[in-house]
This record gives C-alpha cells, structure tokens and sequence, in this order.
C-alpha cells in the first residue's frame, strides 16, 4: 500500500502567496523540501483526502491520473481544504474516459453543500459525482474501504472530521486539522482495538505548543497525544507516525523540523513524500 503526501502546508502554502515573512523568504531561497502546497494525500492511487486549490498542480507534479479516484474524504469546507469549483471538470466538456465511472464524496453536511453551492452558483452540473453525508462514529463503507469518521477538535460551527481508515487490511489515520484530540476520540480509538499503521498529525504550530489546545497542534501537542495512543495500543513502534500541514508562521526549515520529529521517533512529511505501508 502506498500513502503519497501531495501538499503538506497550511492555508496560505509556504511560502505564501501575498508574504515576504523571513519564513517564506528563506523557503524560497533554499526550494526543494521547504516548499509546501496545501494539504493533501492519496492512498493507494484511488483515495484522495481533501480536494485544495493545489490539486492541479500535485496532478501534474505526481504525474497522476485522477480520473482513477473513486473516494474523496473532505475533513471539512475551508477553502484550503475543499476548493469545490474544480469538481465540474469531472464531466463534459472537461474531462473524458475517466478510469473510475464514479466519484464518491464523503463529508459533514456543511462541506457537501458547499459543494452543491458552488457549482449551482457556476450553473455546472456535478457529472459522475456521488456525495455521501457522514455522522461521526457511523461507518461508511465504499471502494473497498471501511471509514470511520471522528470528530475533530477544529470548528464549533460544522461538523469537521478527522479519518480512521481500513483498506487492504491496513490502517490510517488522518488527524487534520484538529487540536489535541478529545476524550471521546480517544476512548473510541482505545476501544476499537486497532493498532494502525499509518498515524499522520496535524503540525500546523511546528515545534511550538500551541497553548490554546484546540483547531490546531505543534509538535509537543503531536508528542502528547502520539505517547497517549501509545500507551492505549492504537500504535506502536511499527507505526509510521507522521506530522504534517505546517504554516508558515513558525521560523523553522525542512531539515530542523525533520531532525525534531525524528529526536520523537517520527517522520516529517513534505509534498510528493511516499511511504509504502
């Protein structure tokens, strides 16, 4: 199995689009590994994790064909997560012999009538194009996976989620974009006697705590809750556990942060990152 990290920064991308912040500065001058789009992944070349402004250029930076996915799971409607006006090219006269007929999506309310708003307001009609209303803790079973979404510690005006997923007898799960992840969460994974595989953790905060415990985490938060997950089974030192979805607001570059989440035990993601799971 393969999980393929497509963007890797947070809402305004590193370096930013309007910014001339040292951060991003310093991005630019050094390249490579320091320049992160939005946040996005695919597992296994059918299973796509949220749908963000930069999904043309990871198509064309991954040489991907994306016609092949049939499952996309939205964490939730912030523009960098769910940039909808770009689902209308998946029907005429814009696209032609997608390798997969359907397109699922799955998401909270909120985001799916973002979706069906913005393609009504751009008078385009939503071809091959399933959308599946999920509730948290409910299973969902579609394309060969079986998804569980859990609330995330994010938003108090929609239902945002984060993703556990069961594919191919593997394991993922997804904690984007969410603080440190609450109690229920908790309890539910610990109950659920699942040791996954693949843990990747909302990073938005770098090496800094983030004080407020909530939308968002750094790496002492990801370091918290990796050592509670640890000591409730749901991972183990096989697990590749992974932070990701960095802003740019926290002066630190690819190779620091990478040599502060391996001091932890962890890998630190960057666009066109693959693990073979």
């Amino acid at each position: 199995m393969e999980f393929l990290f497509l963007g890797t920064a947070a809402s305004e991308g590193w370096p930013a689009l309007f910014c001339n912040c040292p951060q991003c500065k310093a991005a630019a001058e050094l390249g490579g590994r320091n320049i992160r789009t939005r946040s996005q992944a695919l597992l296994d070349g059918h299973i796509l994790f949220d749908f963000p402004p930069d999904t043309y250029k990871h198509k064309l930076d991954g040489a991907l064909d994306l016609s092949r996915v049939d499952l996309l799971l939205v964490t939730h409607s912030h523009s960098d997560h769910l940039y909808p006006n770009d689902l209308a090219t998946r029907g005429a006269p814009y696209g032609h012999n997608f390798t997969a007929p359907t397109l699922h999506i799955a998401s909270g309310h909120d985001a799916l009538a973002r979706i069906e708003r913005v393609n009504g307001y751009e008078n385009n009609k939503l071809s091959n194009i399933v959308t599946h209303e999920l509730r948290a803790y409910e299973p969902f079973e579609c394309c060969g996976a079986r998804v569980i979404p859990l609330p995330a510690d994010h938003l108090k005006s929609e239902d945002a989620f984060c993703y556990a997923i069961e594919t191919n007898g593997k394991h993922i799960l997804y904690l984007h974009d969410t603080g440190e992840v609450i109690p229920d969460v908790l309890d539910y994974l610990a109950h659920a006697g699942i040791c996954y595989d693949l843990i990747s953790f909302d990073c938005c905060y770098c090496v800094k705590d983030n004080t407020h415990l909530h939308g968002h985490m750094g790496l002492p938060n990801v370091v918290r809750l990796r050592n509670k997950l640890l000591a409730s089974g749901v991972c183990d030192r096989h697990t590749f556990c992974v932070v990701n979805h960095f802003s740019h607001n926290i002066a630190v570059t690819h190779e620091s942060m990478t040599a502060a989440a391996a001091r932890e035990g962890m890998l630190c993601s960057y666009d066109g990152m693959r693990l073979e799971i």
